[in-house]
């Protein structure tokens, strides 16, 4: 018997192959790296490299030589750890072919993993036969018991004949999900779809969680069951889908949909089935608190001490412009890290977030009630989410200098400068020079921040108003955009830029002025946005585009509307370009129900989601049309693809398990919850990563390595995994990073479906955006009183 023999990687590489989306997703390994072991050699083939990339059909197979004794055997291994994410399909696949010299004889395949349980865990052999042709052997395995650093290759054989056995496409194989719901459920009066991947035949049943008895049959007790498009295979998933209607299952329960293909998650149908997940959500803000210590009973296992406040850091930041250190030291601390990648603090990503947390409070006032999250605030007469967004803009206010300017940002000079815990950074942050984006960016809002706060805290209000209105006072006397050009990293800064042109300095300075009218009246913020909507080419869509480039200027259309009285030729063309944005989104169509263009499936695509949702629910609620009911119908299906109902079944939220999703994202790309940490990554760690957050989402413009997310189709590409061996070269961040603006985005969106009152669509909530009317220019509002600030700001503060 042949001696066994050692067969090494240096690397791991994945690269997906998929001939039926629908069915199944296939990973092959690549990197075998030595080319005579043993008599393995590797001189030609169909899809193993010598090298650590991926290459083409033809380029390289194993060749396993036999020489031509009785008994012939050889061991093969892997002592290379491969990414978990890897190993948890439940299929491996392993294609094979024999020289017809061996005609007459037999081999057998045997795949053996280390097991985590028990130290071996051999699959079942598979005997090869002579056919001239590849053949393709498969295993099935229990993803649960082995130890992915460890798998070997057994090769068993009786033959006196010499030749050679190739081996080819090993790969794992992660069978797609059949049966798609809304994991967490839906609200009783809603509607409720299930998506199967597969020809569900011509029925299916909703049975009870509890006992498993029917509560619902489709079609016989209403319903319906229809190929999407008659049957089209849907270009941005590569599926073809059939969709389950079971709207008029009204009984509040806890569910799970039983088919020809399988039985789905379990769901809940409740009226308030997504409150306590809005919540969470708002929660989740707390643990990127930085500046100060966690409190352990708010933060729970996510807390972390008091983080950049060592010597040159938040409380003493200098300017660094041109590469130089410039101006004295000041206090920029507090308020929020970016995400999880980053612990730095930009103001212009902040329009989208705040504006998104506001909202939400102005559509359902009560669910964010005082308490209702448990932060430290808790019970200071102040609602939480609204404790939340304060932290945030008393951070702003710190940005601002005393011409009214503000700056760009507050970081490292490098976005890799960060550690786990956040406090174990100790190196210097700098704030930039201003900017006039960031100045307009902070001046609404801080001007929409003392709408918000005048009834809960007049004082704060009073400052937020001052701050808006010197703001604006500096964007008057500056009408150029400043830096030239953008503001632009400078010496050894890497950090996010957070830029961007002349157009996006213009449309920056339209959501302020926006801003201020609806908070003062004053006519000269109505005229610098009328005198400015020309330059966007008046009432055409305008809700496409990466995050952070022109969405500013919908949701300053959105609060124009509303600010508004009387019927003037400009509200009725800012309410068509908002209408026609709707009705060019209704007009799409993707079989998963939550339409959006292929190439929007880029980076923090799940926040794109919610920006063509937000066009549909705002619209609706504005009854800019006559599809109300449609509006929020197809806003709805972006909340379900966010909660599972997508290709992947997948859950884009951080560990929320708790709150019903049974496939929630276990490994977001975090430096603080870092790759292989026991505690926070992955299931089977102690606590996971902190719950709630949404991820970056689909990326089909992922410039890294990993396949998933390479070679899928758009709404596909993306794996659970935040695997950092080479930060540029596998580029987790890219599909798997939270961050304040993707989760505060999240909370708006689930906030809608949390209203109940039967005002405004899709179910109600006490929208207060609106001013009284009461409140005309010049008029001091009954409801909300009006406090002047002192004409010298330092008395403000």
């Amino acid at each position: 018997m042949r001696r066994f023999g050692w067969l090494t990687i240096a690397w791991l590489w994945l690269e997906l192959a998929a001939p039926s989306w629908a069915q199944e997703v296939e990973t092959p390994l690549y990197g075998w790296n030595d080319s005579s072991v043993d008599g393995w050699t590797l001189p030609r083939g169909r899809g193993f490299s010598t090298t650590p990339s991926p290459v083409p059909e033809g380029a390289g197979c194993l060749e396993i030589d036999v020489p031509g004794v009785s008994w012939d055997q050889g061991v093969r291994r892997w002592e290379a750890a491969a990414p978990a994410a890897f190993f948890r399909a439940r299929r491996l696949r392993l294609d094979v072919h024999l020289d017809a010299a061996f005609a007459g004889t037999w081999f057998q395949l045997v795949p053996v993993f280390t097991s985590a349980v028990d130290g071996w865990y051999p699959l079942e052999a598979r005997s090869i036969t002579i056919r001239g042709e590849w053949l393709t052997l498969e295993w099935s395995y229990d993803a649960a018991r082995i130890d992915p650093a460890g798998f070997q290759l057994i090769l068993v054989t009786q033959s006196n004949a010499t030749g050679s056995l190739f081996v080819d496409q090993l790969r794992v194989v992660e069978p797609s999900p059949r049966v798609l719901v809304d994991e967490i459920g839906h609200r009783v009066e809603g509607k409720k779809h299930v998506l199967f991947t597969a020809p569900p035949g011509k029925s299916f049943t909703i049975r009870r969680a509890s006992d498993d008895s029917i509560a619902f049959r489709v079609p016989q007790d209403g319903g319906s069951l229809v190929p999407w498009q008659g049957g089209a295979v849907d270009d941005i998933s590569g599926d073809r889908i059939w969709h389950g209607d079971f709207t008029l299952l009204v009984e509040s329960g806890s569910y799970y949909v039983d088919s020809n293909l399988g039985r789905s998650v379990v769901f809940d149908i409740r009226e308030d089935v997504y409150d306590d997940l809005a919540r969470q959500a708002v929660k989740s803000l707390y643990y990127d608190r930085c500046g100060v210590s966690s409190d352990p009973t708010a933060a729970g296992p996510w807390q972390h001490g008091a983080c950049h406040v060592a010597a040159s850091q938040d409380r003493e930041a200098r300017m660094y412009v041109g590469g130089q250190i410039v101006d004295s030291p000041r206090d920029v601390s507090g308020g929020w890290h970016h995400g999880g990648g980053d612990y730095g603090k930009y103001v212009t990503h902040l329009g989208e977030t705040l504006w998104f947390l506001m909202r939400a409070y102005e559509k359902h006032p009560a669910l964010y009630f005082d308490g209702s999250t448990g932060i430290p605030e808790s019970g200071n007469g102040i609602p939480d989410l609204l404790d939340e967004v304060a932290v945030e803009l008393h951070w702003l206010r710190k940005m601002q200098r005393a011409d009214g300017s503000v700056h760009h940002k507050l970081s490292a000079l490098r976005w890799l400068d960060s550690t786990s815990p956040p406090e174990a950074f100790t190196g210097a942050r700098y704030v930039t020079e201003t900017s006039t984006r960031a100045t307009a960016i902070a001046a609404g809002l801080f001007a929409r921040g003392a709408k918000l706060f005048y009834r809960f805290d007049s004082s704060f209000a009073s400052k937020l108003q001052w701050d808006a209105e010197r703001a604006w006072d500096y964007l008057e006397k500056h009408p150029l955009q400043m830096p030239a050009g953008g503001f632009r990293n400078t010496g050894e800064m890497t950090s996010p830029e957070g830029s961007g042109g002349a157009f996006d300095d213009r449309v920056a300075r339209m959501f302020a002025a926006t801003q201020l009218y609806r908070l003062s009246r004053h006519g000269k913020y109505r005229k610098y946005f009328d005198d400015n909507w020309d330059v966007f080419g008046g009432p055409t869509p305008v809700v496409k585009g990466h995050p952070d480039e022109h969405f500013l200027l919908t949701l300053a259309m959105i609060d124009y509307i509303d600010a508004r009285r009387g019927n003037s030729p400009m509200l009725r063309d800012v309410k068509a370009a908002l209408r026609a944005s709707a009705d060019d989104i209704l007009l799409r169509s993707d079989a998963y129900r939550s339409p959006m263009d292929r190439d929007d499936y880029r980076f923090a695509s799940n926040r794109l989601k919610v920006q063509w949702a937000t066009v549909l629910l705002e619209a609706a609620r504005l009854e800019l049309s006559t599809y109300v009911d449609r509006y929020c119908a197809m806003a709805a299906g972006y909340l379900h693809y966010l909660h599972g109902r997508n290709p992947l079944g997948q859950v884009y939220l951080t560990n929320a398990e708790p709150w019903g999703a049974e496939h929630p994202v276990f490994e977001p790309y975090h430096f603080w919850f870092p790759d292989g940490n026991p505690l926070y990554d992955g299931a089977s760690s102690t606590y996971g990563p902190p719950p709630m957050m949404m991820v970056n989402g689909p990326n089909d413009f992922y410039h890294g390595t990993l396949s998933p997310p390479l070679g899928q189709p758009p709404s596909r590409a993306y794996v659970d995994t935040n695997t950092t061996t080479g930060e540029w070269v596998e580029r987790s961040w890219e599909f798997n990073e939270p961050a304040i603006g993707r989760t505060a985005a999240y909370v708006y969106l689930v906030t809608w479906f949390t209203c109940r009152d039967g005002k405004n669509h899709p179910g109600g909530g006490g929208d207060d955006v609106r001013a009284p009317e009461s409140e005309k220019p010049g008029r001091r509002s009954k409801t909300r009183p009006r406090v002047k600030p002192h004409p010298d700001p330092r008395r403000n503060r």
